[in-house]
């Protein structure tokens, strides 16, 4: 179930040959009459539930606020154009984690192993029951992974690598075209200053929290969306591109009840610890950075879950006294 979710992440993080953009099926046209109304009624109970592009504004301060998604796309060519003017004309760019804090993370994964991979006590063979195991390892295979190497990668990590679409791990130069890496490029150039909203130890907190077998539980209830990421990444796109992102969200949640192998209670309970833990903490965590810059206009970009919602960064924004409109992001808001 969770692995719905986590394609949703690639909205929260050099361009890549055109050969190597990701392609899948629309799967909002399996949606059922009652599935589309549930959609519906979610777009208009959320707030802030639609734009990619918003403008704060506060006393003699502007922040733009821009969701982003990590992996490249031929739309760019759309977007960029209302976008980069804003981000070379600002005092400020905040993103979720600079490319210095990227290479720490990167760093410190390879000088903990531990962070990564079981060191001590049982493999996950011997915590899995076999038919289990052999389902996590040949979906693992399917993403360049030995079993040997599976068998002792923490949970968490395998859970990410199934959250991934396979085209981003058959060709990882796709994230280097990212919009945050776009937006990052294009204000280093404009000599803007690039600031992290977190560092990577927080993240990981976050990310691997929890006991072995809580992320185990976690891990297998990913497996049954392991083999067509391809088309849950384009579908979530899709929504992206539409501007529609609480859509893009309950399409998680439609798509989590019907195909997991979870009772309905527990699929909410995933759903719920997901949003608080990856999105919700994390806003209100990034409004003491935000809300404590000086500078007169400041573009915020992060993951586009990270705006919509009672707890998303507009309507924070909108409780500190901002005045909030929608901008353009491609064509008309």
């Amino acid at each position: 179930m969770i692995r719905w979710i986590l394609s949703l992440s690639l909205l929260l993080a050099g361009s890549a040959a055109q050969a190597a953009y990701c392609t899948g099926a629309d799967l909002r046209e399996t949606l059922s009459a009652g599935e589309q109304a549930q959609i519906a009624q979610a777009m208009g109970e959320t707030p802030y539930a639609a734009g990619n592009h918003w403008i704060a504004r506060k006393g003699d301060q502007t922040i733009h606020v821009m969701g982003t998604m990590h992996l490249d796309d031929p739309r760019w060519d759309s977007v960029l154009p209302a976008l980069l003017p804003v981000v070379q004309a600002a005092d400020l760019l905040f993103v979720e984690m600079t490319d210095e804090e990227q290479m720490a993370m990167q760093a410190a994964l390879a000088e903990q192993p531990e962070k990564v991979f079981i060191t001590e006590g049982p493999t996950l063979p011997e915590l899995l029951s076999e038919e289990d195991w052999e389902r996590l390892a040949s979906a693992m295979r399917e993403r360049g992974l030995p079993g040997f190497m599976a068998a002792k990668m923490q949970p968490w990590m395998q859970t990410l690598m199934l959250g991934m679409p396979g085209c981003a791990i058959a060709n990882p130069e796709l994230a280097k075209g990212g919009l945050d890496m776009r937006l990052m490029e294009a204000a280093r150039d404009a000599d803007v200053p690039v600031r992290s909203l977190e560092g990577f130890e927080e993240l990981y907190a976050l990310i691997a929290d929890g006991t072995v077998e809580e992320q185990l539980q976690m891990l297998m209830a990913t497996l049954p969306f392991a083999h067509d990421s391809e088309d849950q990444f384009m579908t979530t796109s899709y929504f992206y591109f539409d501007e529609q992102t609480a859509a893009a969200w309950e399409f998680a949640r439609v798509m989590s009840h019907r195909r997991s192998e979870l009772p309905p209670e527990q699929v909410e309970a995933l759903l719920e610890e997901f949003k608080t833990k990856l999105l919700d903490t994390r806003n209100h965590a990034w409004m003491d950075p935000i809300l404590s810059a000086r500078e007169s206009t400041i573009v915020v970009a992060v993951g586009a879950l990270h705006l919509m919602g009672e707890d998303g960064v507009l309507n924070l924004l909108d409780q500190a006294g901002y005045r909030l409109d929608r901008a353009a992001f491609t064509g008309q808001p």
